[in-house]
C-alpha cells in the first residue's frame, strides 16, 4: 500500500488543479483551510486529486466562476476533509443514484458510467480502513456540493 501524508497528497492535488484551472476563461478560486494538525496524518495516495478533478468537471460550466473551499472537521479518531463548491449542485435524482453507488460494495457493478474517480476513492478508503470510512456527498441544486472524505487517522495494522 502506498501511503502519503494529507499535506503531500493535497499539495499534489492542488498543483494538478492549478494546471487545469489556468486554462479556464474564469479560473475557480481555491481556498485551503485544512487544520495544520491533520497535515502530517498518513493517508492513501491519490485521494484528493480525483475529487478536485470531479468538482472542476461537474460543478462549473466552462464560463462559470466560483469557489472551492477545502476544510477539515475536528474528530479524535478520524480525518474528515470537506471539499465544498458553490457550483451548480446535483439534482435529487442524480444525487440518489451517486449515493447508491457509494453504498455498493461489488466493484463489478461500478465499472460503468461516470464518477469513477469518486467511486474509486470511496472503495479504496473502505477497503483499506473500514466500512465507516469513505465519501459522503451533500448537495443542493443551484447552491453547490460538499464532498466529505472520511478515514482513520491511524493506518490499520499491517497483516503479516
Amino acid at each position: 500500500v502506498h501511503l502519503s501524508t494529507i499535506k503531500q497528497d493535497m499539495d499534489c492535488a492542488i498543483e494538478y488543479f492549478n494546471v487545469i484551472n489556468i486554462r479556464r476563461k474564469h479560473p475557480i478560486t481555491l481556498i485551503n483551510n485544512i487544520d495544520n494538525s491533520l497535515l502530517s496524518v498518513q493517508c492513501l495516495k491519490m485521494i484528493f486529486q480525483p475529487i478536485l478533478e470531479n468538482v472542476l468537471k461537474h460543478a462549473f460550466s466552462v464560463d462559470d466562476s466560483g469557489t472551492i473551499t477545502i476544510s477539515s472537521i475536528t474528530d479524535e479518531k478520524k480525518a474528515i476533509i470537506e471539499i465544498t463548491d458553490n457550483g451548480c449542485g446535483i439534482n435529487e435524482d442524480k444525487l440518489s443514484l451517486i449515493k447508491a453507488q457509494l453504498e455498493e460494495s461489488d466493484l463489478n457493478k461500478l465499472q460503468k458510467g461516470e464518477h469513477i474517480g469518486l467511486l474509486n476513492v470511496n472503495m479504496r478508503l473502505k477497503l483499506y480502513y473500514n466500512k465507516e470510512c469513505g465519501i459522503e456527498i451533500i448537495s443542493k441544486e443551484s447552491f453547490g456540493t460538499t464532498i466529505r472524505i472520511i478515514f482513520e487517522k491511524e493506518a490499520p495494522a499491517s497483516e503479516n
